[in-house]
Protein backbone atom coordinates (compact mmCIF):
# COMPACT_ATOMS: atom_id res chain seq x y z
CA UNK A 1 0.00 0.00 0.00
CA UNK A 2 1.07 3.81 -1.10
CA UNK A 3 0.91 5.65 2.42
CA UNK A 4 1.62 9.45 2.74
CA UNK A 5 2.11 10.35 6.73
CA UNK A 6 1.14 13.66 7.24
CA UNK A 7 2.13 16.20 10.21
CA UNK A 8 1.03 20.11 9.52
CA UNK A 9 2.39 21.62 12.87
CA UNK A 10 5.06 24.02 12.38
CA UNK A 11 6.93 23.10 15.35
CA UNK A 12 6.70 19.41 15.27
CA UNK A 13 10.09 17.58 13.80
CA UNK A 14 11.07 14.17 13.49
CA UNK A 15 14.43 15.01 15.06
CA UNK A 16 13.00 15.92 18.28
CA UNK A 17 14.11 13.65 21.37
CA UNK A 18 10.15 14.53 22.74
CA UNK A 19 7.68 11.60 22.73
CA UNK A 20 5.83 13.09 19.81
CA UNK A 21 9.00 12.30 17.21
CA UNK A 22 9.11 9.19 19.00
CA UNK A 23 5.54 8.58 18.12
CA UNK A 24 6.45 9.40 14.31
CA UNK A 25 9.45 7.88 13.29
CA UNK A 26 8.13 4.53 14.67
CA UNK A 27 5.26 4.17 13.55
CA UNK A 28 6.29 5.21 10.14
CA UNK A 29 9.21 2.67 10.67
CA UNK A 30 7.06 -0.33 11.55
CA UNK A 31 4.48 0.34 8.43
CA UNK A 32 7.60 0.25 6.27
CA UNK A 33 9.18 -2.85 8.31
CA UNK A 34 5.31 -4.50 6.88
CA UNK A 35 5.99 -3.47 3.23
CA UNK A 36 4.19 -0.64 2.72
CA UNK A 37 5.45 2.39 0.79
CA UNK A 38 5.36 5.18 3.06
CA UNK A 39 6.07 8.37 2.19
CA UNK A 40 6.10 11.59 5.02
CA UNK A 41 5.11 15.07 4.66
CA UNK A 42 6.09 17.06 7.84
CA UNK A 43 5.89 20.74 8.03
CA UNK A 44 7.96 21.50 11.07
CA UNK A 45 10.71 19.26 9.19
CA UNK A 46 9.94 21.16 5.93
CA UNK A 47 9.75 24.82 7.15
CA UNK A 48 13.43 23.98 9.37
CA UNK A 49 14.83 23.21 5.85
CA UNK A 50 13.18 25.97 4.38
CA UNK A 51 15.02 28.84 6.73
CA UNK A 52 18.10 27.01 6.37
CA UNK A 53 18.25 27.76 3.19
CA UNK A 54 17.66 31.47 3.28
CA UNK A 55 20.18 33.99 3.29
CA UNK A 56 21.63 35.00 6.16
CA UNK A 57 20.94 38.44 5.94
CA UNK A 58 17.02 36.97 6.52
CA UNK A 59 18.60 35.28 9.26
CA UNK A 60 20.04 37.86 11.16
CA UNK A 61 16.99 39.81 10.09
CA UNK A 62 14.78 37.08 12.11
CA UNK A 63 17.28 37.26 14.71
CA UNK A 64 16.91 40.74 15.23
CA UNK A 65 13.16 40.50 16.12
CA UNK A 66 13.46 38.31 18.54
CA UNK A 67 14.18 40.58 21.48
CA UNK A 68 10.91 42.94 19.92
CA UNK A 69 9.29 39.35 20.18
CA UNK A 70 10.00 39.00 23.92
CA UNK A 71 9.06 42.24 24.86
CA UNK A 72 5.93 41.73 23.55
CA UNK A 73 5.24 38.60 25.01
CA UNK A 74 5.61 40.29 28.27
CA UNK A 75 3.45 43.37 27.97
CA UNK A 76 0.57 41.91 25.50
CA UNK A 77 -2.12 40.56 28.25
CA UNK A 78 -1.94 36.31 27.82
CA UNK A 79 -5.50 36.07 26.60
CA UNK A 80 -4.43 38.54 23.57
CA UNK A 81 -1.27 36.97 23.13
CA UNK A 82 -2.92 33.35 22.53
CA UNK A 83 -5.38 35.14 20.16
CA UNK A 84 -1.95 35.82 18.36
CA UNK A 85 -0.61 33.10 18.03
CA UNK A 86 -3.69 30.86 17.04
CA UNK A 87 -4.30 32.76 14.07
CA UNK A 88 -0.85 31.96 13.33
CA UNK A 89 -1.56 28.50 13.12
CA UNK A 90 -4.76 29.28 11.03
CA UNK A 91 -2.04 30.85 8.51
CA UNK A 92 0.27 28.71 8.50
CA UNK A 93 -2.16 25.56 7.60
CA UNK A 94 -3.73 27.72 4.88
CA UNK A 95 -0.46 28.58 3.66
CA UNK A 96 0.74 24.91 3.40
CA UNK A 97 -2.48 23.75 1.78
CA UNK A 98 -1.01 24.15 -1.63
CA UNK A 99 2.02 22.57 -0.98
CA UNK A 100 0.64 19.43 0.90
CA UNK A 101 -2.06 18.80 -1.89
CA UNK A 102 1.35 19.01 -4.56
CA UNK A 103 2.79 16.47 -2.25
CA UNK A 104 -1.02 14.21 -2.49
CA UNK A 105 -0.86 14.33 -6.50
CA UNK A 106 2.62 13.48 -6.38
CA UNK A 107 2.76 10.63 -4.24
CA UNK A 108 -1.18 9.63 -5.13
CA UNK A 109 -1.57 7.44 -1.72
CA UNK A 110 -3.93 4.67 -1.03
CA UNK A 111 -4.30 6.97 2.43
CA UNK A 112 -3.07 9.84 4.13
CA UNK A 113 -2.61 8.94 7.32
CA UNK A 114 -2.26 12.55 9.21
CA UNK A 115 -1.13 13.45 13.10
CA UNK A 116 -3.85 16.36 13.72
CA UNK A 117 -2.48 19.71 14.50
CA UNK A 118 -4.27 22.45 16.45
CA UNK A 119 -5.92 24.35 14.46
CA UNK A 120 -5.36 23.02 10.82
CA UNK A 121 -7.61 21.55 7.93
CA UNK A 122 -5.35 21.31 5.43
CA UNK A 123 -5.18 17.56 5.55
CA UNK A 124 -8.57 17.26 5.68
CA UNK A 125 -9.67 19.83 2.66
CA UNK A 126 -6.85 17.90 0.15
CA UNK A 127 -7.92 14.91 1.25
CA UNK A 128 -11.30 15.85 0.48
CA UNK A 129 -10.24 17.49 -2.99
CA UNK A 130 -8.21 14.54 -4.01
CA UNK A 131 -10.63 11.59 -2.90
CA UNK A 132 -8.18 10.29 -0.70
CA UNK A 133 -9.34 8.10 2.22
CA UNK A 134 -7.86 9.60 5.64
CA UNK A 135 -7.15 8.49 8.84
CA UNK A 136 -6.89 11.12 11.32
CA UNK A 137 -4.87 10.16 14.56
CA UNK A 138 -5.66 13.00 17.72
CA UNK A 139 -3.24 12.97 20.58
CA UNK A 140 -5.71 15.39 23.00
CA UNK A 141 -8.67 17.41 22.94
CA UNK A 142 -6.63 20.12 21.81
CA UNK A 143 -8.70 23.20 23.07
CA UNK A 144 -8.77 21.89 26.53
CA UNK A 145 -4.71 21.06 26.06
CA UNK A 146 -4.11 24.70 25.12
CA UNK A 147 -5.91 26.33 27.55
CA UNK A 148 -3.98 24.26 30.38
CA UNK A 149 -0.65 25.04 29.07
CA UNK A 150 -1.51 28.95 28.40
CA UNK A 151 -4.90 30.11 29.53
CA UNK A 152 -8.30 31.09 28.00
CA UNK A 153 -7.92 32.02 24.37
CA UNK A 154 -10.09 34.46 21.65
CA UNK A 155 -10.29 31.54 19.17
CA UNK A 156 -11.25 28.99 21.64
CA UNK A 157 -14.72 28.34 20.63
CA UNK A 158 -13.27 28.29 16.88
CA UNK A 159 -10.82 26.02 17.82
CA UNK A 160 -13.44 23.58 19.26
CA UNK A 161 -15.57 23.78 15.98
CA UNK A 162 -12.30 22.77 14.18
CA UNK A 163 -12.39 19.71 16.32
CA UNK A 164 -15.53 18.63 15.96
CA UNK A 165 -14.84 19.40 11.67
CA UNK A 166 -11.82 17.89 11.26
CA UNK A 167 -12.81 14.13 13.71
CA UNK A 168 -16.13 13.62 11.20
CA UNK A 169 -14.32 14.85 7.70
CA UNK A 170 -11.77 11.57 8.48
CA UNK A 171 -12.59 7.75 7.19
CA UNK A 172 -11.37 6.99 10.74
CA UNK A 173 -10.13 8.52 13.65
CA UNK A 174 -7.27 7.19 16.16
CA UNK A 175 -7.42 8.18 19.34
CA UNK A 176 -4.36 7.18 21.64
CA UNK A 177 -6.99 6.06 24.81
CA UNK A 178 -10.39 5.20 25.47
CA UNK A 179 -11.31 8.03 27.28
CA UNK A 180 -10.06 10.19 24.83
CA UNK A 181 -12.48 8.43 22.68
CA UNK A 182 -15.44 8.85 24.55
CA UNK A 183 -14.47 12.59 24.81
CA UNK A 184 -14.65 12.70 21.06
CA UNK A 185 -17.65 10.87 20.57
CA UNK A 186 -19.13 13.04 23.68
CA UNK A 187 -17.78 17.03 22.38
CA UNK A 188 -17.71 16.37 18.91
CA UNK A 189 -20.62 14.34 17.94
CA UNK A 190 -17.89 11.48 15.69
CA UNK A 191 -19.66 8.55 15.33
CA UNK A 192 -18.15 5.73 17.79
CA UNK A 193 -17.51 3.13 15.18
CA UNK A 194 -15.30 5.13 13.86
CA UNK A 195 -12.50 5.80 16.26
CA UNK A 196 -10.33 3.43 17.18
CA UNK A 197 -7.66 3.39 20.19
CA UNK A 198 -4.02 2.65 19.59
CA UNK A 199 -1.75 2.96 23.27
CA UNK A 200 1.78 4.01 22.09
CA UNK A 201 4.25 1.59 21.86
CA UNK A 202 8.19 0.79 21.98
CA UNK A 203 10.90 -0.33 19.90
CA UNK A 204 11.59 -3.77 21.73
CA UNK A 205 15.27 -3.56 19.16
CA UNK A 206 16.16 -0.41 21.34
CA UNK A 207 14.44 -1.03 24.78
CA UNK A 208 15.21 -4.25 26.45
CA UNK A 209 16.35 -6.36 29.60
CA UNK A 210 19.81 -6.72 27.86
CA UNK A 211 20.92 -3.14 27.04
CA UNK A 212 24.11 -1.94 29.42
CA UNK A 213 23.60 0.37 32.53
CA UNK A 214 24.88 3.75 32.90
CA UNK A 215 24.40 3.70 36.38
CA UNK A 216 28.31 4.30 36.55
CA UNK A 217 28.25 6.78 34.49
CA UNK A 218 26.34 8.83 35.97
CA UNK A 219 28.03 8.45 39.27
CA UNK A 220 25.24 6.79 41.53
CA UNK A 221 26.22 4.60 44.14
CA UNK A 222 26.30 0.72 44.10
CA UNK A 223 23.61 0.25 46.85
CA UNK A 224 21.90 3.10 45.89
CA UNK A 225 18.13 2.82 45.73
CA UNK A 226 17.58 4.50 41.71
CA UNK A 227 14.49 5.87 40.88
CA UNK A 228 14.14 6.75 37.53
CA UNK A 229 12.00 9.29 35.26
CA UNK A 230 12.37 10.01 31.38
CA UNK A 231 10.59 12.61 29.70
CA UNK A 232 9.77 15.84 29.24
CA UNK A 233 10.32 18.59 32.65
CA UNK A 234 6.59 20.32 32.17
CA UNK A 235 4.27 20.89 34.99
CA UNK A 236 1.45 18.21 34.32
CA UNK A 237 4.39 15.52 34.89
CA UNK A 238 4.48 16.87 38.58
CA UNK A 239 8.00 15.76 38.96
CA UNK A 240 7.91 17.47 42.63
CA UNK A 241 6.28 15.17 43.37
CA UNK A 242 8.81 12.80 43.06
CA UNK A 243 11.27 14.88 44.25
CA UNK A 244 9.64 14.80 47.84
CA UNK A 245 9.15 11.24 47.88
CA UNK A 246 12.89 10.60 47.18
CA UNK A 247 13.48 13.42 49.69
CA UNK A 248 11.64 11.58 52.65
CA UNK A 249 12.93 7.86 51.75
CA UNK A 250 16.16 9.82 52.12
CA UNK A 251 15.04 11.03 55.56
CA UNK A 252 14.20 8.25 56.86
CA UNK A 253 17.63 6.62 55.65
CA UNK A 254 17.10 4.88 52.91
CA UNK A 255 19.73 4.78 50.21
CA UNK A 256 17.26 6.77 47.41
CA UNK A 257 18.66 8.62 44.43
CA UNK A 258 16.36 10.27 41.44
CA UNK A 259 17.24 10.14 37.92
CA UNK A 260 15.89 12.40 36.14
CA UNK A 261 15.98 12.22 32.08
CA UNK A 262 14.95 14.93 30.33
CA UNK A 263 14.73 19.05 30.56
CA UNK A 264 12.20 21.26 30.01
CA UNK A 265 10.26 24.72 31.71
CA UNK A 266 10.38 23.63 35.55
CA UNK A 267 13.98 22.49 35.48
CA UNK A 268 15.34 25.44 37.37
CA UNK A 269 12.07 25.12 40.38
CA UNK A 270 13.21 21.22 40.32
CA UNK A 271 16.38 22.05 41.34
CA UNK A 272 15.35 24.62 43.64
CA UNK A 273 13.51 22.30 45.37
CA UNK A 274 16.20 19.47 45.84
CA UNK A 275 18.14 22.25 47.50
CA UNK A 276 15.07 22.82 49.65
CA UNK A 277 14.32 19.08 50.56
CA UNK A 278 18.35 18.71 51.24
CA UNK A 279 18.74 15.99 48.74
CA UNK A 280 20.31 18.10 45.74
CA UNK A 281 23.25 15.10 46.03
CA UNK A 282 20.41 12.62 45.54
CA UNK A 283 18.61 14.04 42.22
CA UNK A 284 20.82 13.33 39.03
CA UNK A 285 19.52 15.60 36.29
CA UNK A 286 21.27 14.61 32.54
CA UNK A 287 19.29 17.28 30.51
CA UNK A 288 18.34 16.37 27.49
CA UNK A 289 19.42 12.92 25.93
CA UNK A 290 20.30 11.12 22.34
CA UNK A 291 17.48 8.89 22.19
CA UNK A 292 19.66 5.93 21.41
CA UNK A 293 21.11 6.73 25.22
CA UNK A 294 17.90 6.49 27.16
CA UNK A 295 17.61 2.86 27.73
CA UNK A 296 20.95 2.52 29.29
CA UNK A 297 19.97 5.01 31.63
CA UNK A 298 16.53 3.70 32.02
CA UNK A 299 18.42 -0.05 33.13
CA UNK A 300 20.37 2.16 35.91
CA UNK A 301 16.83 2.29 37.85
CA UNK A 302 15.53 0.13 40.50
CA UNK A 303 11.95 1.20 39.85
CA UNK A 304 10.60 3.94 37.41
CA UNK A 305 7.54 6.45 38.17
CA UNK A 306 5.27 8.13 36.04
CA UNK A 307 4.51 10.69 38.77
CA UNK A 308 2.15 12.65 36.45
CA UNK A 309 0.29 12.56 32.89
CA UNK A 310 -2.60 14.48 31.16
CA UNK A 311 -6.05 12.06 32.00
CA UNK A 312 -6.16 11.29 28.15
CA UNK A 313 -2.45 10.83 27.49
CA UNK A 314 -0.87 6.88 26.92
CA UNK A 315 2.19 7.66 28.47
CA UNK A 316 4.97 6.08 25.99
CA UNK A 317 7.20 5.83 28.86
CA UNK A 318 5.08 3.29 30.60
CA UNK A 319 6.30 1.08 27.37
CA UNK A 320 9.80 2.10 27.37
CA UNK A 321 10.08 1.45 31.15
CA UNK A 322 8.69 -1.97 30.31
CA UNK A 323 10.57 -3.09 27.19
CA UNK A 324 13.93 -2.38 29.88
CA UNK A 325 12.29 -4.39 32.44
CA UNK A 326 11.80 -2.26 35.25
CA UNK A 327 8.99 -1.96 37.68
CA UNK A 328 6.75 0.91 37.41
CA UNK A 329 4.69 2.84 39.92
CA UNK A 330 2.38 5.39 37.90
CA UNK A 331 0.08 7.94 38.63
CA UNK A 332 -3.65 5.78 39.05
CA UNK A 333 -5.00 6.29 35.83
CA UNK A 334 -7.37 5.09 33.25
CA UNK A 335 -5.25 5.24 30.29
CA UNK A 336 -2.85 2.99 32.67
CA UNK A 337 -5.46 0.72 33.21
CA UNK A 338 -6.30 0.40 30.05
CA UNK A 339 -2.84 -1.43 29.52
CA UNK A 340 -1.37 -2.65 32.46
CA UNK A 341 -3.05 -4.63 35.27
CA UNK A 342 -2.23 -3.02 38.72
CA UNK A 343 -1.18 -5.20 40.62
CA UNK A 344 0.29 -7.81 38.48
CA UNK A 345 1.82 -5.52 35.96
CA UNK A 346 2.54 -2.40 37.50
CA UNK A 347 1.76 -0.66 41.11
CA UNK A 348 -0.25 2.83 40.96
CA UNK A 349 -0.46 5.81 43.35
CA UNK A 350 -2.70 8.30 44.26
CA UNK A 351 -1.24 11.28 43.31
CA UNK A 352 0.25 12.31 46.56
CA UNK A 353 3.80 12.26 47.42
CA UNK A 354 3.31 10.23 50.94
CA UNK A 355 1.19 7.49 48.62
CA UNK A 356 4.36 7.74 46.34
CA UNK A 357 6.48 7.09 49.08
CA UNK A 358 5.04 4.14 50.44
CA UNK A 359 4.91 2.17 47.12
CA UNK A 360 8.36 3.15 46.84
CA UNK A 361 9.17 2.24 50.10
CA UNK A 362 7.38 -1.29 49.15
CA UNK A 363 9.38 -2.19 46.29
CA UNK A 364 12.42 -1.30 47.60
CA UNK A 365 11.89 -3.88 50.39
CA UNK A 366 10.74 -6.32 48.53
CA UNK A 367 12.65 -6.82 45.88
CA UNK A 368 10.49 -10.30 44.93
CA UNK A 369 7.37 -8.31 44.31
CA UNK A 370 9.91 -5.81 42.10
CA UNK A 371 11.42 -8.39 39.65
CA UNK A 372 7.80 -9.90 39.22
CA UNK A 373 6.02 -6.87 38.45
CA UNK A 374 9.12 -5.79 35.69
CA UNK A 375 8.66 -9.51 34.56
CA UNK A 376 4.68 -9.25 34.01
CA UNK A 377 5.18 -5.51 32.26
CA UNK A 378 7.74 -6.65 30.23
CA UNK A 379 5.65 -9.54 29.07
CA UNK A 380 3.06 -7.58 28.61
CA UNK A 381 4.18 -5.18 26.28
CA UNK A 382 6.57 -7.34 23.95
CA UNK A 383 3.28 -9.11 23.18
CA UNK A 384 0.75 -6.30 22.99
CA UNK A 385 2.32 -3.01 22.61
CA UNK A 386 5.13 -2.85 20.51
CA UNK A 387 5.08 -0.75 17.54
CA UNK A 388 4.91 -3.53 15.05
CA UNK A 389 1.59 -4.37 16.75
CA UNK A 390 0.43 -1.15 16.50
CA UNK A 391 1.19 -0.96 12.40
CA UNK A 392 -0.26 -4.26 12.10
CA UNK A 393 -3.51 -3.24 13.56
CA UNK A 394 -3.11 0.73 11.59
CA UNK A 395 -2.38 -1.64 8.26
CA UNK A 396 -6.04 -3.49 8.71
CA UNK A 397 -7.80 0.11 9.23
CA UNK A 398 -5.73 1.23 6.36
CA UNK A 399 -7.69 -1.44 4.51
CA UNK A 400 -11.18 -0.75 6.17
CA UNK A 401 -11.07 2.79 4.44
CA UNK A 402 -9.83 1.88 0.95
CA UNK A 403 -11.63 -1.67 0.05
CA UNK A 404 -14.80 -0.24 1.80
CA UNK A 405 -15.67 3.04 1.05
CA UNK A 406 -19.45 2.44 2.14
CA UNK A 407 -17.94 1.98 5.65
CA UNK A 408 -17.17 5.59 5.85
CA UNK A 409 -20.06 6.98 3.52
CA UNK A 410 -21.63 8.85 6.26
CA UNK A 411 -18.74 11.38 6.96
CA UNK A 412 -18.59 14.43 5.80
CA UNK A 413 -16.27 14.36 3.28
CA UNK A 414 -16.35 18.46 2.87
CA UNK A 415 -14.65 20.81 5.95
CA UNK A 416 -16.78 23.84 6.59
CA UNK A 417 -14.80 27.06 6.20
CA UNK A 418 -15.08 27.54 10.43
CA UNK A 419 -11.67 29.72 10.33
CA UNK A 420 -10.87 32.71 8.56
Amino acid sequence: MRILYVSCHPHLRTDSNAGYATHIRETVAALERRGHAVETWIAGDADRASARAASMGAASTARGWAPAVSVLRRVVPSFAWRGLRDLALVRHARAIEPRLRAEVERVRPDVIYERAAYLSSAGTRVAAATNTPLILEVNAPYVEERRNLNGLGPMDGAGQRWETDVVNAAALVVTVSSVLRDRLVETAGVPGARVRVQPNGVDMGRFHAGVPSARVAVGLPEDAFVVCFVGSFIRWHRLEILIDAVAALADSGAPAYALLVGDGDVRGELEARAEQRGVADRIRFTGTLPFEAVPAHIQAADVCVIPGHAWYCSPIKLFEYGGVGKAVISLDSAPVREVAEVGRDCRTFDGSAGDLESELRRLMLQPDVRADLAANLHRAVAQRFTWDAAATRIERWMVEVTDAPEATADRDTAPRAILP
